[in-house]
């Protein structure tokens, strides 16, 4: 293990002192394991990416180094090892993770670094393969939050929470149910600068994320027809669909197929995501829509009645309709709640 370049500060030390169970650390993940991890690689990224995150540490809890720094020489072998960091990653947010956020969050780090560092770098690789996730507005918030969260276990809340605000809309749920009970203060800095502003309280914005869309979203026969979001896309150009969608109702939520894979639409203000479902067959039957629906919805709905004749399908469960077009592989979004 080439680990033996020049290095100085708290990482030098904390290597110096622990050389023979690091070496053993990576004897286990690369022979008996058999991970390929290339040594230059990972003395470039110990005393690149790894070295600020130990500084970091030694200046909150200097007993803690040394355990950061085997946490996290584990951490970036299996990282290399997947390919989510070094010379061939097709990632870039990973090794960010190590340069920016860790850093920032060396108070929480030093007290469960495996867990935290793991976490942030989990965080971000799954953002990134959400076109509708902003990481990089997720990455300044969760540095924003170490200087907030008193608990390891209320910064991964806190990361839950920011992920949706960042884009991530299926977390949805998971986070207005992690919103009622995390600290308050916590909670305000999460959204502080988001819509809608000025918001003091928990119950305040418990209340202003109620609904999926904001109340002024919805449209009214003089509003523009735009869609507020687009989902979806070709396969070809990394989207999910094979073919063009249709979009319909299932268990009240909406669903869509391209003819061979299922998938669940989230979408709310903060971003629209489509995930395919890893198991079950494809409906022998896409559900009909309710008429007493199908007359509501036309009758509410401008942009649905302008594009109804060239529409492949329509889907709404109540705050937002959903359509798609038999030329386009995405699917088109608008606010619409229940009069």
């Amino acid at each position: 293990m080439a680990a033996d370049r020049q290095v100085s500060g708290a990482l030098a030390g904390a290597l110096a002192r622990n050389r023979e169970k690091l070496n053993a650390q990576y004897g286990h993940f690369t022979r008996i394991l058999r991970k390929n991890v290339d040594p230059e690689e990972l003395s470039i990224q110990l005393m690149v990416n790894v070295a600020p995150v130990a500084e970091a540490v030694e200046a909150v809890d200097p007993a803690r180094v040394d355990k950061a720094v085997e946490d996290l020489f584990g951490v970036s072998m299996e990282l290399l090892s997947a390919g989510y960091i070094g010379a061939r990653a097709r990632h870039k947010w990973p090794e960010k993770v190590f340069l920016d956020l860790l850093p920032a969050a060396a108070r929480l780090l030093a007290a469960h670094p495996r867990l935290v560092a793991a976490s942030m770098a989990n965080a971000v690789i799954a953002m990134e393969s959400e076109p509708a996730a902003r990481v990089g507005d997720w990455v300044d918030g969760m540095k924003s939050a170490a200087g907030v969260a008193e608990t390891v276990r209320d910064y991964l809340d806190a990361g839950m929470v920011l992920s949706w605000r960042c884009g991530m809309a299926h977390f949805r749920r998971g986070a207005l149910e992690l919103m009622e009970t995390m600290p308050e203060r916590l909670l305000l800095s999460i959204f502080s600068g988001a819509e809608p502003a000025a918001i003091t309280s928990r119950a305040a914005l418990l209340e202003a994320f109620s609904t999926p869309w904001p109340q002024e979203a919805e449209m009214g026969e003089k509003e523009n027809r735009k869609p507020v979001a687009v989902a979806g896309g070709f396969t070809g150009f990394d989207g999910p669909f094979t073919q063009p969608p249709v979009v319909f109702l299932e268990d009240g939520a909406i669903a869509a197929g391209d003819g061979v894979n299922t998938f669940s639409l989230f979408a709310d203000r903060f971003g629209a995501v489509v995930k395919r479902r890893p198991t079950g067959p494809y409906p022998s039957k896409i559900p009909a829509q309710d008429k007493d629906t199908e007359k509501y919805v036309m009758s509410a709905s401008p942009p649905l009645r302008a594009v109804r004749s060239v529409a492949k399908s329509w889907a709404w469960d109540g705050a937002t309709l959903a359509v798609t077009l038999s030329v386009s592989h995405k699917i088109f979004l608008f606010p619409l709640g229940r009069s």
